[in-house]
């Protein structure tokens, strides 16, 4: 049998288990690199906001990911709760979706947190001490966590990750293998509906100007295509070269992973690429191969194209895509089981080669309501995922607010 599809928790970066060699290696590391806060954060040594009230921790991991859907639920309690303090702790920095979520919120502290040794777990439940409760976000709580917190009456939730020690009070699985495995493990006092929160994370509603700026009068054809490595997306690429289309098309490709040498893996394919970082705002010829090198860009994609290919379906990948309206079809290999659940009921196109997927991508120009339909098709079910996200999102907040 296939193995379930639960996604990894984001896991600690170097020095946040509780192994204390690892622990000293990666403090003493900090330091020489003048990151005294990270590493005193490490062991608890933080401060808790200013001010008087309660707090709630809001405990992220290392990626971006979990950092910022740990800032929107952040904010999202602050809009009900004013009489608490929020804090916001992370094993990796990112600055930007911090500021764009929490610029000019009042008693929220955010830094580095602590490890998961008992003395710094001990320490931290001391500084935050009013605490009512722990939200780990993408990142399974820590068993010296989980146990401290028991101990001091503390409420523990899950979120978006499978606790690997319990019990916790409650979990938020992504989607329904989580659950399941959740409901298996007897960890969780109780399961939340499975939703991803990714999906209310996407832009969907951006204007469609990204087409007549890089097509200009000439208005070629235009297809986002995402791959999982350089090495696929190359291969693509030579195919979309040699074929017909194009002569008057744009083929934009954005790969998963490192970006190291891909442009000029893709300049060796014959042809100009342009990066689009680096575009003037000027009409590109048709013919030209374009490389989204920043995810920036794939808001203004999802609504432009005329198609998009996933050969990689990465969830925020995945979710920004459906969110054009555009027809979205799949390599055979791409991960799209989150697309079958919820009940949606729509047949997805999957294209057995790139061949197949620059047919399609031709016979959408004669067949206009076909792409429409799938197009409506991927809307919706980006849709019907928000929905069921910010109902689970509501309910964690009454959680919270209750407490």
């Amino acid at each position: 049998m296939p193995s379930k599809r639960v996604p990894e928790a984001t896991g600690a970066s170097g020095g946040y288990g509780s192994a204390p060699l690892e622990l000293w290696y990666h403090g003493l590391r900090d330091r020489l690199r003048g990151e005294h806060a990270r590493a005193n954060a490490r062991w608890g040594h933080v401060r808790a906001p200013e001010g008087t009230g309660r707090v709630i921790w809001f405990k992220a991991g290392a990626s971006e990911r979990s950092v910022r859907l740990a800032a929107e639920l952040l904010g999202a309690l602050r809009h009900k709760r004013l009489d608490v303090r929020l804090v916001l702790t992370f094993e990796e920095d990112y600055p930007e979706p911090l500021e764009a979520r929490l610029k000019g919120m009042k008693k929220i502290g955010v830094g580095f947190g602590p490890c998961d040794a008992p003395r710094a777990v001990q320490r931290m439940l001391s500084r935050l001490s009013p605490l009512l409760g722990v939200v780990c976000v993408d990142a399974a709580p820590g068993s010296n966590l989980v146990r401290a917190a028991e101990r001091a009456g503390v409420h523990v939730v899950a979120y978006n990750t499978v606790p690997s020690n319990g019990p916790v009070e409650a979990c938020y699985p992504v989607n329904a293998d989580m659950a399941e495995t959740l409901q298996a493990s007897g960890r969780c006092g109780f399961v939340a509906p499975a939703a991803d929160p990714l999906a209310q994370l996407v832009e969907a509603q951006v204007e469609p100007s990204f087409r007549a700026m890089m097509g200009g009068a000439a208005e070629p054809m235009l297809a986002w295509m995402h791959f999982p490595d350089a090495a696929s997306a190359v291969d693509a690429v030579r195919v979309w070269r040699a074929h017909s289309l194009s002569a008057d098309s744009l083929l934009c490709v954005s790969v998963d992973g490192g970006a190291e040498g891909i442009e000029s893996a893709l300049s060796g394919t014959g042809g100009s690429v342009l990066r689009l970082s680096g575009w003037s705002r000027q009409p590109a010829e048709p013919g030209t191969l374009i490389w989204a090198d920043e995810p920036r860009w794939y808001p203004a994609l999802s609504v432009s194209s005329d198609l998009i290919h996933l050969a990689a379906a990465p969830r925020a990948v995945l979710w920004q895509a459906l969110a054009g309206g555009v027809p979205v079809s799949f390599a055979p290999g791409a991960e799209r089981s989150a697309l079958e659940e919820g009940g949606a009921g729509d047949a997805w196109a999957v294209d057995a080669d790139m061949d197949a997927c620059l047919a399609r991508w031709e016979a959408y120009r004669t067949r206009p309501p076909e792409a429409r339909r799938l197009g409506d098709a991927c809307r919706r079910r980006l849709w019907l995922e928000r929905r069921r996200s910010a109902e689970v999102v509501e309910e964690l907040l009454k959680r919270m607010y209750d407490w």
